[in-house]
């Protein structure tokens, strides 16, 4: 016997020598024609070439939201990263599907003020929008996909939560793409504030022109159009008021109010024109000041502005627009009442 041949103790007769052939490569789920898992180089050339590619069509889609002129309603802002979000989901991605939105979402926003010249505004509205749908269907996959490489759980697809909640986000994402799938849109925000001066005088003081010298709060000098000329005077019907607005985002735009009534304590101004880019978030539409003595010898003025809401969705905008526009009337009385 060989001497390489080992022999059974009981018997001694030689034992069969072990196949010389290789053994084939079998996966954790017990396939022996599965390919071993991508490496880490791969995972990583897989999604940065996913965040060049989804980056490039959330500007494409965008430009073609603005050739319809859809760009103020929640197709854009809901709508846009949910396509994005279901894109990357139903891709090969790595580890975390969540992960791979927030970025794809950074470098779009990114893109949208490089390639696109938004201003900071606009990215700031769409900003927290992208993230809350990105950050939902992210979460959603990730909690469908398996733990680990080697369990045997199959992946459901579509994930059952996601199925469920597609049709609230799409149905969400057709506000504003016509007058039925909108909400109420016309607003009224009325401010009030005292000022150390006698009803007369505040009245002489509204019938000039607007003060534009007034300190302009911190929220309209980080980014919005401010006013820097302004002309007209009077309180008779049909008087007018002229404020140029410049800086922020857009080019230059005067807006236009005309008098429509007037009475010894009170003045309501029409809004006649708006080229300003403040116009491409909200339409004004009238603005009443009015003014009384109070007991201590000042004299309280309100100021209720009216306008209509241009963007979508309307429980997102509607509250952030009703804070602006009650900061801006508080600001309109100190402009109108200034020395």
């Amino acid at each position: 016997m060989p001497p390489d041949t080992k022999a059974c103790k009981a018997c001694g007769e030689p034992l069969p020598s072990p196949p010389s052939t290789p053994l084939a490569y079998s996966s954790p789920t017990g396939s022996p024609d599965a390919p071993p898992p991508p490496s880490t180089s791969q995972v990583a050339r897989i999604g940065w070439i996913s965040l060049i590619v989804l980056a490039a069509v959330f500007n494409l889609l965008y430009r073609l939201l603005v050739f319809k002129k859809l760009e103020q309603t929640a197709a854009l802002f809901i709508g846009l990263p949910l396509l994005i979000s279901l894109a990357i989901v139903l891709a090969p991605s790595p580890r975390s599907v969540t992960g791979l939105i927030m970025k794809v979402i950074t470098l779009a926003l990114c893109f949208s003020g490089l390639l696109l010249g938004e201003g900071a505004i606009c990215i700031l509205f769409l900003a927290p929008l992208a993230y809350i749908v990105g950050l939902v269907i992210g979460i959603i996959a990730d909690v469908n996909r398996p733990r680990r490489a080697n369990t045997e759980k199959p992946r459901r697809s579509p994930p059952v939560l996601l199925a469920i909640i597609l049709p609230f986000l799409g149905i969400a994402a057709l506000e504003g793409t016509s007058p039925a799938l909108s909400f109420p849109r016309h607003e009224s925000v009325t401010a009030t504030l005292a000022v150390p001066l006698s009803p007369t005088t505040v009245r002489h003081r509204i019938a000039r022109p607007p003060s534009i010298t007034t300190p302009l709060p911190l929220w309209i000098r980080s980014g919005f159009p401010q006013p820097v000329a302004s002309s007209g005077h009077g309180l008779a019907i049909g008087d007018r008021r002229t404020v140029r607005f410049a800086g922020g985002e857009g080019k230059p735009g005067d807006l236009t109010m005309e008098v429509i009534a007037s009475s010894p304590d009170s003045v309501t101004f029409r809004a006649v024109s708006d080229s300003s880019h403040i116009a491409h978030w909200l339409a004004w539409e009238s603005t009443t000041v009015s003014w009384h003595e109070t007991q201590s010898g000042h004299t309280e003025v309100s100021c209720t502005i009216r306008y209509e809401r241009l963007l979508d969705p309307a429980w997102y905008f509607a509250p952030a627009q009703r804070t602006g526009v009650s900061a801006a009337a508080t600001h309109l009385i100190r402009m109108l009442t200034a020395p």
